[in-house]
């Protein structure tokens, strides 16, 4: 007997380069109950971004041979509608920042920032990262569904 039809399911988008991460980013993410989409070049996970809808996106900063301020994935994000963009959480590894630096999430529009000796802990920080960020935008989503049901 096949499963049930499940019509969305929620789904990380793994922007690397790297195997090792890959492989430790999936299994977390898999343990979260996340489907899991890999993109190892920039033209993948633009595709994927484009194409899917991702509830997470995993990227490193240097993705592609990028930077911080010249990366494709984050660039493409930053172009989305604020509503959509509110929909994903986004996670950088970067060497080059601290884990949880809340100043370089808000520099770079992330929700997360990891540092990848801490990849060890990625599902427990995207887990209190998500639950963060829903707790933020409960207050927001009430008020908007109240005037979108008074107009």
């Amino acid at each position: 007997m096949s499963e049930p039809y499940n019509p969305r399911e929620f789904t990380a988008l793994l922007c690397c380069d790297d195997a090792d991460l890959i492989a430790s980013a999936t299994d977390q993410m898999t343990a979260l109950g996340f489907a899991i989409e890999t993109a190892e070049t920039s033209e993948a996970a633009l595709s994927a971004l484009h194409n899917q809808l991702c509830d997470i996106v995993v990227v490193t900063e240097n993705f592609g041979g990028s930077d911080a301020f010249t990366n494709s994935v984050l660039s493409e994000i930053n172009e989305f509608t604020q509503e959509l963009r509110r929909s994903i959480f986004v996670v950088v590894i970067s060497p080059n920042r601290k884990t949880l630096a809340e100043i370089d999430a808000f520099a770079l529009s992330a929700d997360l920032i990891l540092n990848p000796q801490d990849l060890p802990r990625l599902q427990g920080l995207v887990g209190q990262g998500l639950t963060r960020k829903e707790e933020f935008y409960r207050v927001y989503r009430a008020v908007e569904k109240q005037i979108q049901q008074e107009i």
